[in-house]
């Protein structure tokens, strides 16, 4: 029977409001030591797929400077502290695009990275998305927005193009199933 492991020592190697990273020693169920074994804390983040009423998706397009590309993705940010995951992504597609959605639905929350981050996935589908005014980006924030039919998105995304994050390529593809595509 596979055993939880346990934490020998821990090390706070890095803390700031967006992440924790601790080094380990643990101690594996079937007795084996690890050593140095680096686990990262972040906290959980909504992403939304929008779409209009006439079958398109809204993508945005910004610079992901961990795999130091210009990349397609979803609107997508941090839950804050008391926020439920539903007002998070409502208010990330509203801040990043300028696009309020006439109905949200919640596709499911998934761990991303499970072998060293801890942080969930909350993925949405937003229907019927509207312009209702100018995003509103921070500072750090370039985002370029564009619809682009759904199912040309998917083909896209089936096809290998770079797209920001498994989570959110399976929320792309999590989406297609619930509208039929």
């Amino acid at each position: 029977m596979v055993k939880k492991w346990q934490i020998i020592e821990r090390r706070l190697v890095v803390d700031n409001p967006w992440l924790q990273v601790y080094e380990d020693d643990m101690l594996t169920g079937t007795g084996v030591r690890v050593d140095g074994y680096y686990t990262v804390r972040k906290r959980d983040f909504a992403a939304v797929v929008p779409l209009t009423s006439d079958g398109q998706v809204l993508l945005i397009r910004e610079y992901k400077h961990a795999v130091g590309e210009v990349v397609w993705s979803l609107p997508a940010g941090i839950v804050d502290q008391g926020e439920d995951a539903a007002t998070a992504a409502a208010r990330e597609l509203h801040e990043e695009t300028g696009y309020v959605a006439a109905s949200l639905e919640h596709l499911g929350t998934w761990v991303v990275s499970d072998a060293f981050v801890a942080d969930k996935a909350h993925l949405f589908v937003a229907y019927d998305v509207q312009a209702s005014g100018a995003a509103q980006l921070e500072a750090s924030e370039e985002i370029e927005c564009q619809l682009m039919p759904f199912a040309e998105a998917i083909r896209a995304v089936e096809a290998g193009g770079l797209f920001s994050g498994v989570g959110l390529v399976a929320a792309l593809l999590l989406a297609a199933r619930r509208v039929g595509l």
